[in-house]
């Protein structure tokens, strides 16, 4: 072989110079040849390494695969060379500068990689042997001739299950490989145990076992066991609960309960009542309201216990005249209201009664464009104040006071664009109204009037009547010139206005 030559002609060298080179040792150890096999799911990695630290310049080593495994690929340790490859089962390494290889114990010296379908098998062993190895001066070294073997171990194991013991004090794990039946492993602990739940007055408490296994394909085992006995109730002293306060009307109430000192629970509830008190009235208060016909009066009484707690009536009050008016003197009415619930007592309210009066008649010379605010249903007594109101262009209104056929004027008092008069009533009395300068009576202003109002002032024309006189003098001073026809005829034309 290639590599047995190279170490032929080295050791021929190493003769010739031999003065002037000191040999090295053999081996650094003695020993054996070791191998692993790892498994790459597909793959598998054999790697041979040696017992002892040696110098080799070559070794040959025979791989013999189980049934199955397909060479895939080869390495070496670093230095040395693959020499030779046979079949996939013999490998030759050597070292191309032939002083050798220091290898230490435990080192690859040689990974073989094969590949590999389905395996239905639990084992599979690979066989190494050692047929060759020598150091730098060819000389054989102790590993030649050593065997080994490497076993990859492919279990298909089912799902592991657990047996607890009846006092929950061991659990037993077993998973058992589905291709052999016969290979099983069983792995037993010993709990350890925690108190998880405290024991109440009705409920067990909870001890959780749990159970750890060295074996990783073992999980870890718990199991809660309700097995701590419950302490009972511990009846305490009687609360008062839900007081509720007995009213003037209804009767109030409060529970005894009793309640366990250790949890807490409600054992026992007794409601008790209490009577109802009965009302306590404040002073009545009564409300007065005053009704087309005379007087309703609303009675309201509040507890003193409580405001929230009333009575109420109301009635119609009954009506007497005391003292008759008359046109000279105010007269007395009274109101009495008489109530039929206990709190309230009768009450009466005592009324002026105005002095007799008498109806004011307005005669209306404008045709109903002009208004007072008199009512003419109305009785009046003394002195009666009132509006008047004039048609679209707010022509003057002149105001009488007519008694017998004798007109008396009234003043007009103007504020706010609003017309006022006053009179004194002391009998029955009749108001005239007309626009002043209308002196025909026909409720319209006309440039007509105005003539007529110049031709009285020129003593040419004689009024029919007193009225027609008083309304033509437009500024009331007694008498009647042609300056208050020229007014009414312009105010006729829109442009003069008669003042009130």
């Amino acid at each position: 072989m290639k590599g047995l030559k190279k170490l032929l002609a080295l050791v021929l060298m190493v003769a010739m110079v031999s003065v002037l080179v000191l040999a090295m040792p053999a081996a650094y150890a003695e020993g054996g040849i070791s191998a692993t096999v790892t498994d790459g799911d597909g793959t598998v990695s054999l790697a041979i390494s040696l017992n002892g630290d040696y110098n080799i310049a070559g070794i040959r080593f025979v791989v013999t695969p189980p049934e199955g495994f397909t060479y895939e690929r080869v390495s070496r340790y670093a230095g040395f060379s693959i020499l030779s490859n046979n079949e996939k089962t013999e490998f030759y390494i050597d070292n191309s500068e032939a002083e050798g290889i220091d290898v230490p114990a435990g080192a690859a010296v040689l990974t073989v990689v094969y590949t590999y379908d389905t395996l239905t098998a639990c084992d599979y062993t690979f066989s190494i042997e050692v047929t060759e190895a020598a150091d730098y001066n060819f000389e054989p070294l102790d590993i030649q001739g050593a065997t080994t073997t490497a076993t990859l171990v492919k279990h298909d194991w089912g799902t592991p299950s657990y047996s607890w013991s009846a006092d929950n004090k061991t659990v037993t794990a077993t998973r058992t490989c589905t291709k052999d039946a016969s290979h099983v492993e069983s792995e037993t602990v010993n709990t350890t145990s925690e108190v998880t739940k405290e024991a109440t007055c009705e409920e067990k408490g909870v001890t959780t076992y749990t159970a750890t296994f060295e074996n990783e394909a073992f999980e870890t085992q718990t199991k809660a066991v309700a097995d701590i006995d419950a302490l009972g109730h511990t009846p305490g002293e009687v609360v008062i609960e839900n007081e509720v306060a007995a009213t003037c009307e209804e009767n109030g109430s409060y529970d005894e309960v009793i309640y366990c000192t250790v949890c807490n629970k409600e054992l026992s509830r007794e409601t008790k009542t209490v009577p109802a008190l009965g009302h306590d009235w404040n002073t009545p208060t009564y409300t007065w309201t005053e009704t087309d016909t005379g007087y309703t009066v609303a009675a309201n009484a509040a507890c003193k216990r409580d405001a929230a707690h009333t009575e109420t009536e109301t009635v119609t009050a009954s009506y007497q005249v005391i003292t008759p008016a008359t046109y000279d003197d105010e007269g007395l009415g009274r109101y009495t209201a008489t109530f039929t619930k206990a709190p309230f007592t009768a009450q009466t309210k005592d009324i002026v009664l105005p002095k007799l009066g008498y109806k004011i008649k307005v005669t209306d010379y404008t045709n109903g464009k002009a208004g007072t605010s008199i009512d003419q249903t109305k009785d009046y007594n003394g002195t009666v104040t009132f509006t008047v109101t004039s048609d679209a262009y707010d022509h003057a209104v002149v105001v009488f006071v007519k008694s017998d056929d004798t007109y008396t004027r009234l003043t007009c008092t103007t504020e706010s664009g609003v017309h006022s008069f006053s009179v004194e009533v002391k009998a029955a009395t009749e108001i005239v109204i007309a626009f002043k300068g209308d002196v025909n009576l026909d409720g319209e202003l006309k440039a007509l009037d105005g003539t007529i109002i110049k031709r009285i002032s020129l003593k040419t024309f004689t009024p029919p009547a007193e009225l027609n006189r008083l309304v033509g003098d437009l500024n009331g001073d007694g008498n009647i010139d042609s300056l208050e026809g020229t007014q009414v005829s312009r105010t006729a034309l829109n442009t003069y206005k008669i003042p009130w």
